[in-house]
Parts: structure tokens; sequence; C-alpha cells
């Protein structure tokens, strides 16, 4: 599978702009658990944009992302949902990685809502599903 997805990458279609303007997520712990999410945003096997930290919310929404991306036809975008675990008390703690999803962008679709995935340990102990909403913009660039 992740060939097929490569090989997408590869689409002699023409460039567009692909412009993320929300992230609501929901369910990332449950309400009495604190969580301080951030997201990366990947595309093309790297970070493409940070969102900033929202402190001791586990349904975390992100309005006027504004984030646009060069993007070609069936290439996905990655998002991974990060606990941001370090305060001035605790500077030597990490991020916790919460989960991740992807979302597959076709024209004509600006509203996607996925199911994110947690990592192993936390299926077995946290039962209701992570859910990511993304809304975007698809723009043509225009070429000379």
């Amino acid at each position: 599978m992740p060939q097929g997805i490569l090989a997408r990458a590869e689409n002699p279609q023409q460039p567009r702009v692909l412009r993320i303007t929300k992230i609501s997520l929901s369910g990332l712990h449950e309400s009495s658990e604190k969580v301080n999410p951030y997201c990366h945003i990947y595309h093309e096997g790297t970070i493409a944009h940070t969102l900033p930290t929202v402190t001791a919310n586990p349904n975390p929404i992100w309005q006027d992302v504004n984030h646009a991306i060069d993007w070609l036809p069936g290439q996905p975008i990655f998002i991974e949902t990060w606990s941001n675990d370090r305060s001035w008390t605790s500077p030597w703690r990490r991020s916790t990685l919460l989960a991740e999803a992807a979302i597959f962008p076709k024209d004509g679709q600006n509203k996607y809502v996925v199911t994110m995935e947690r990592n192993l340990t936390e299926r077995k102990t946290t039962l209701r599903p992570a859910m990511a909403e993304v809304t975007v913009q698809f723009m043509t660039i225009e070429k000379n």
C-alpha cells in the first residue's frame, strides 16, 4: 500500500494549492484527563506546518489555520497529534504521541471526518475513538 500512495505523488496532473482552513479533534483522552494537544501536518514526508498547543483540552479546535500546500490530486495529508507534556516545573518531560490520521483530498470535497489511529497500549485502555474533522479549500495554480 505505501508504494501505491507514493506513486500518486508523481501524478502528472496540474498542481493545485490545498489550503487547510480548520482542524477539529475530539476524544483525544477521557474528559477528566489533562492533555495539551498540538498537531504536525505532514506533506510529502516532511512536517509542512505545526499547530500551536491548546492547553488542557481533549477536544481542540484550530480555527483559521490557513496553511497552503502545493498539492497534486491523490496525495495524502497526514496529521499527528501530540500532547505537550513539558512545563516550567517539568522541562525534561517529552511530548507524547496521542493519535494520527490521514486524509485523501478529492476535488469538490472540502470537509473530511476521519477516525484517528492511536497507539496499541492506548487502544486497550480507551474505548472511545478519537475523531478528526479537517476543512480544506482547493485553488488552482495559474501557469504563465
